[in-house]
Formats: C-alpha cells, sequence, structure tokens
C-alpha cells in the first residue's frame, strides 16, 4: 500500500488520539507502524496534545481507576483497560505510578512499605518495576514521577521524614530504565525550619519539576528533577488584595496554579487563578477570574440541588477545585466529602455542566489531569528527527 509521502504521513498521524494510533492505525501498513513507533513520533505527538481528561482511582476494591474525557458541554466516562491492583501514587506524560500486589503474601500486602512500586502505560501495556528502597524508619513519604526537561529521562521521586514533628527529610531519587538503585538527593538548600512541613503532603509534577505547596504556609518549595535542585520562593497569597477564604494549588497546562477564592456576597462566588510563570524565580501572573454568581438562571439550572444539601449539617456547601484539563481551558471542581457530579467550568467560554458523581475525598481518592499516550521510557538519544521512519528530514 503506497500512504503517500512520509513527512505528509506523519503530519496527519501526529494529529490523531493515541487511543487510535495504537489501536488502529499502526495495523495500516508497516510505514504507519514504523512511524507511530518511532521514538521523535511520540515525542512529537505528546508536545501537540491538547487535550487531557481525569484519572480517578477510589480506595476500593476493585481498585479499577475511571477516566473522564470531557467535551465542551459533556463528558464520558470509561473504566480504565489496564488491572491496577492497588492504588495510584502519580502520573506523567500517559504514565502511571503504581503500588502492585504481584507476588506477595499478605503479610507483606499489609505493610505498605514492602509493596512493589511499577510504571505502567495503561494504553500500550507496557509495565516496569521500580528497583526497592533499601531505606528504613520513615514516618511520612510520598512518591512522584516526572520527567526531565532536555534528556526526557522519567524520574521517580521518593520524599520522606524519619519523624513526625517534622524536624527533617530526605528525598531520594531513580532514573527509570537506566539506574538499578535509588540515590540520595544532595540537598544544600537551607530551608526555614518550618519547610519540612510541606513534604507531608502529596507534591504535584510538571514540565521537569515538582511541587511542595500548602494553603496553610505562606511559601512552595520546587525540585528541578534534572538538575535535582531545590527552589523556594512565596506563595500566590503574598500578592492577594483583601482577604480569602481558601487557596487550592493545582497542574494548569504545563504550570503549577494557584487557585484562591476570594471573599463573596451571599450567593457569589470568586475564584482569582494564577499562574507560575518561573518555577526557579517564584514569578506569578493573575490569568483569570471565575465568578459564580448563583442567582442568575442559567447557575440555577447547573447547580440545581446542590447549593440546598450542605455536605453536613449547617455546613456550608463547599465546591473544591480539583484538576484542570484540555491544556488549562477547563477546571473541575467537586462537592467536597458530600455524594454529588463534577463541575466542569471552561475558562474561555463560561461555559459550566456537571457529570459523574461519588464522594471525593483526597484522604481516599486519587484524582489528576491525565492523557493517553504512547509514551514509554526511552533513552533521550533515540528522540531525534529522522532515523526509522521518524518523519523524513
Amino acid at each position: 500500500m503506497n500512504a503517500g509521502p512520509e513527512e505528509i504521513v506523519f503530519f496527519i498521524l501526529v494529529r490523531l488520539p493515541a487511543d487510535i494510533l495504537y489501536n488502529s492505525a499502526q495495523y495500516v501498513c508497516w510505514q504507519w507502524y514504523s512511524i507511530i513507533h518511532n521514538p521523535y513520533f511520540i515525542y512529537e505527538h505528546l508536545r501537540r496534545s491538547t487535550t487531557s481528561g481525569l484519572f480517578i482511582q477510589y480506595d476500593m476494591n476493585p481498585c479499577t481507576p475511571c477516566f473522564a474525557e470531557l467535551g465542551k458541554t459533556n463528558a464520558t466516562v470509561t473504566k480504565v483497560s489496564f488491572p491496577f491492583q492497588i492504588e495510584a501514587l502519580a502520573t506523567c506524560d500517559g504514565l502511571v505510578l503504581f503500588r502492585d500486589r504481584q507476588n506477595m503474601d499478605d503479610l507483606e500486602f499489609r505493610d505498605r512499605r514492602k509493596r512493589t512500586i511499577r510504571v505502567a502505560n495503561p494504553l500500550i501495556k507496557k509495565v516496569a518495576t521500580v528497583p526497592p528502597l533499601t531505606v528504613q524508619g520513615y514516618h511520612y513519604y510520598y512518591f512522584s514521577l516526572a520527567c526531565t526537561r532536555s534528556r526526557r529521562e522519567y524520574k521517580v521521586v521518593f520524599a520522606y521524614g524519619s519523624n513526625l514533628r517534622f524536624e527533617d527529610f530526605d528525598c531520594m531519587v531513580v532514573t527509570l530504565g537506566k539506574d538499578h538503585a535509588w540515590k540520595l538527593i544532595n540537598n544544600s538548600t537551607k530551608f526555614p525550619s518550618s519547610c519540612p512541613k510541606l513534604f507531608c503532603y502529596r507534591p504535584l509534577s510538571k514540565g521537569g519539576f515538582l511541587y511542595w505547596a500548602h494553603f496553610d504556609l505562606p511559601f512552595v518549595v520546587t525540585l528541578d528533577v534534572e538538575s535535582e535542585m531545590f527552589y523556594e520562593f512565596p506563595s500566590t497569597t503574598a500578592f492577594c488584595e483583601g482577604g480569602y477564604t481558601a487557596v487550592n494549588y493545582l497542574i494548569r497546562g504545563k504550570s503549577l496554579s494557584c487557585m484562591v477564592q476570594l471573599l463573596g456576597s451571599p450567593g457569589i462566588m470568586f475564584w482569582d487563578i494564577w499562574d507560575l510563570c518561573d518555577p526557579m524565580r517564584g514569578e506569578w501572573k493573575k490569568v483569570y477570574r471565575i465568578e459564580w454568581d448563583f442567582k442568575k438562571r442559567r447557575s440555577r439550572q447547573v447547580f440545581k440541588g446542590l447549593l440546598s444539601r450542605p455536605p453536613r449539617p449547617a455546613v456550608k456547601t463547599a465546591f473544591v477545585p480539583i484538576a484542570w484539563v484540555n491544556n488549562g481551558e477547563v477546571v473541575l471542581f467537586c462537592v467536597w466529602c458530600s455524594p454529588g457530579p463534577y463541575i466542569a467550568y471552561n475558562v474561555k467560554t463560561r461555559e459550566t455542566f456537571t457529570f459523574g458523581g461519588q464522594v471525593y475525598d483526597e484522604g481516599w481518592c486519587f484524582g489528576r489531569d491525565f492523557a493517553y499516550s504512547l509514551v514509554w521510557l526511552t533513552p533521550s538519544s533515540l528522540i531525534t528527527r529522522g532515523g526509522g521512519g521518524g518523519g523524513g528530514s
């Protein structure tokens, strides 16, 4: 079959969704298969991707996560067709870091610190095992997954503290597909005494950086996973004028975002959206303001049944932002600790709609922006334009 000049085929295929490429297009002919499996094509496809949805997993049996793909005014929710036996820990570029109980007896399974850590691409069904940890004696910890900016290497970061008073912390890192053991990050940065408290919270990951931030602390700490250097800078609350009632940190597009809920009048809610422009110098920029006026007819229709049903007696209904999807254009809210739908708001069109419905609680639920991809643990030296059907020169 003559599919046409390779470069033309390349730029047509790179615009198709990852699931269509993997499940259908790669079987059309050898030329298409060669292009789709070329590391440069996979990188370009990931770079050009502008849509993402919500990967969500509840801590219950079965542990099958779901994926919500959002359109303009609706969402399609499907089960992720991969056997995640226990909980997801982190996501990055279509990869999922998770615990596994394979080849473990019941006694080992009950000890979370002894469970095997693996990384998988649920679309292409590839799995790799993370080298086992040798460190012991930690009381709080989190695993993260991130991709270095220039080398395109995927690293797992393990942040942990050795006591419950948050007096100290350490970070270890392993490069997937390259390292056979963990190494300790040499942290020469001097943080304020309250900083270790940040490391008992799950970090966020995007663009080669990990971010530790919390509404109760006036600063943010970042880790450049390539240089393995830490940076610290003020949070957005230092620039907020007037009062605010809540602060939520999320990943929006390719950077850290902060949503500050402002004090509003009865029946109206406001959020200011700040983006982190420079993760090493801490430059913030206010990009949007969201306003929900529940007295307007359109808002009454969207939020029908939610405003009159508080999560607990005598407690005001709380709409909590949980993720940005579709390249940072749509923010998802949940009704905190109460059965109810997810609420999607598009900051450009100002359209709002609801979908799904279940209790969302960070204590037993994992939710992140996610997009299916063809990514695997490919050495950066292979991500070059040309060879192996990678689109020509």
